[in-house]
């Protein structure tokens, strides 16, 4: 194997293997890099959506009272309020 003799084929096959693993990482890092801008844009949109929820409520009282009964349970002074528990299950 007169080829492995030469100090610069051993140069360029070891610089060769280093990079390879550089590549596969470069790769694995771009993958990762375009999942997590994906997930952002998810995010974003996400929390657009809840600003706008916000915004509706703080600007309809009708719709703040709706949300106050039936997520929370809240009811006025002058109400009874009868629970059913057939329609729970």
């Amino acid at each position: 194997m007169p080829y492995l003799k030469n100090k610069y084929v051993i140069v360029c096959l070891l610089f060769a293997v280093v990079a390879s693993g550089s590549i596969y990482d470069r790769i694995r890092n771009y993958h990762e890099i375009k999942r997590l801008k994906e997930e952002i844009a998810e995010y974003k949109q996400n929390t657009e959506e809840i600003e706008q929820s916000i915004e509706e409520l703080r600007s309809n009282s009708k719709m703040m009272e709706k949300l106050a009964r039936e997520k929370y349970g809240m009811k006025q002074d002058n109400e009874d309020v009868f629970v059913d528990d057939d329609a729970t299950r």
